[in-house]
């Protein structure tokens, strides 16, 4: 019997792990490979720091990192048009979306932050990720970035 593992990438190592390769899971990666560079070049460390797993600010960092692996893999085949941000109840509802979704509410928020500005917009994401007050009102945080960035 075959088993399937999830494409991931590990800070620790520097290595990126696939399984059944295509061009997608390589952008996809590629993304959580420069946030981690990105991260270790400003001296944060490893992106993402796997000592928070399981805590409400640990789920929203990894909002932005799959958010922005998605944002590299969509500008790379041109998939998914970003959408306006809807509105959450809060953390709660976030933590209870299905990968699918919650992998296109990240890339829904850190769109409009990283386009036309990557390694600003990674830098921004990194020193001011989301915390879970942030979760009921993203597009406000979303706001404040794009109004700093400017």
């Amino acid at each position: 019997e075959a088993l399937v593992t999830i494409p991931s990438y590990d800070p620790s190592s520097n290595t990126i792990t696939f399984c059944m390769l295509t061009y997608d899971d390589i952008n996809h990666e590629s993304g959580h490979f420069y946030m981690d560079e990105v991260a270790e070049d400003i001296g944060i460390g490893d992106w993402p720091n796997y000592d928070e797993i399981g805590t409400d600010e640990y789920e929203m960092k990894r909002l932005i990192a799959e958010g922005t692996a998605r944002y590299f893999e969509r500008e790379m085949d041109g998939k998914c048009p970003y959408m306006d941000l809807q509105i959450f109840a809060g953390l709660q509802e976030i933590k209870s979306l299905d990968a699918y979704s919650f992998y296109n509410l990240g890339y829904n928020v850190v769109y409009p932050i990283l386009h036309g500005r990557v390694r600003r917009g990674v830098e921004y994401l990194l020193r001011n990720p989301p915390t879970p007050e942030n979760a009921a009102d993203l597009k406000a945080y979303q706001e404040k970035a794009i109004q700093e960035l400017k």
